[in-house]
């Protein structure tokens, strides 16, 4: 029977990829919670006795910075039981030697977070811990790009017809960022500014799937994610606990988020254009140690 039970969850994987990719993300950030849940009882009060002086604020749920260190170190670990599960086929997930050249292919994320970077600097009187600024951009840069990008895209990648699936694993998983992101609406977030939040991300969604797709290195994706959340959060007021769901969208800064999803899309377009589908293919074939052929 147990040759019999290998060939079905290898049939369900080829079968329905990107079914199969879904099942397994969401199974993974439920065990990222578990062990961060885990971490946090076994290490967070002595982190918060070390940093607070105190465990009171562990007690009450407001751990502040040692909880996204926590969040981070369990996604971490799932990605580490992932590779480890995958480890006779799965050659990694970095390309250290072309770091600078996959990093501008994100030339918009690039451009555009000097640009924000600069309004920040002339628009805000106070600013905020830069330190608390990198590490908070650090957590949705690494944790999501793990669970909404890495898993995903490498599990559907390692299917047979990858060639074929390159289009609909990003739109997928655009889709399914941009959406996850409008998860802020059940937690009191304006819904208009909500709206908009949800088309801007699925256009950094789709440039991102396209970057990892054509690379294979999630160095790139984290690094440009980490650098659009960091320039967010060097303002004082963003570094509030509550300030993504109590903000509003002024017709001028929905134009402006609507131009930047825009430019986006064009960017993606242009990293995983049609002559670039085969390379693509090569280099996922390379990264899984798989055959090819049906």
């Amino acid at each position: 029977m147990r040759p019999v039970r290998r060939e079905m969850q290898c049939n369900w994987s080829e079968t329905h990829p990107v079914a199969h990719a879904l099942v397994v993300a969401a199974a993974a950030m439920a065990l990222a919670g578990i062990v961060e849940t885990f971490i946090e009882a076994i290490a967070g009060g002595v982190a918060a006795m070390v940093v607070y002086g105190s465990v009171d604020r562990a007690y009450m749920g407001d751990m502040g910075l040692i909880s996204t260190v926590i969040t981070m170190v369990s996604h971490i670990v799932v990605l580490l039981l992932y590779w480890f599960i995958f480890r006779k086929d799965l050659q990694g997930f970095f390309n250290a030697r072309r770091f600078g050249e996959f990093v501008l292919l994100g030339w918009s994320v690039l451009a555009i977070g000097a640009f924000n970077l600069i309004s920040e600097i002339l628009e805000h009187e106070s600013y905020g811990n830069p330190g608390v600024a990198l590490l908070m951009g650090m957590q949705p840069g690494i944790c999501e790009e793990i669970m909404l990008r890495v898993i995903p895209i490498s599990l559907v990648m390692r299917s047979k017809e990858r060639e074929r699936l390159v289009i609909p694993v990003v739109v997928f998983t655009s889709l399914l960022f941009g959406l996850w992101h409008g998860f802020n609406i059940l937690s009191g977030a304006n819904p208009v500014t909500t709206l908009f939040q949800v088309i801007y991300a699925t256009g950094v969604g789709f440039l991102f799937a396209a970057i990892y797709l054509r690379t294979g290195d999630i160095w790139i994706t984290m690094f440009l994610h980490a650098i659009t959340d960091t320039v967010y959060f060097l303002g004082a007021e963003a570094q509030s606990g509550d300030a993504i769901l109590s903000q509003s969208t002024s017709f001028s800064d929905a134009v402006i988020l609507l131009a930047y999803a825009v430019l986006y899309f064009a960017n993606a377009f242009y990293v995983f254009r049609k002559n670039k589908r085969v390379e693509i293919s090569d280099t996922w074939s390379r990264i899984w140690k798989v055959k090819t052929e049906s």
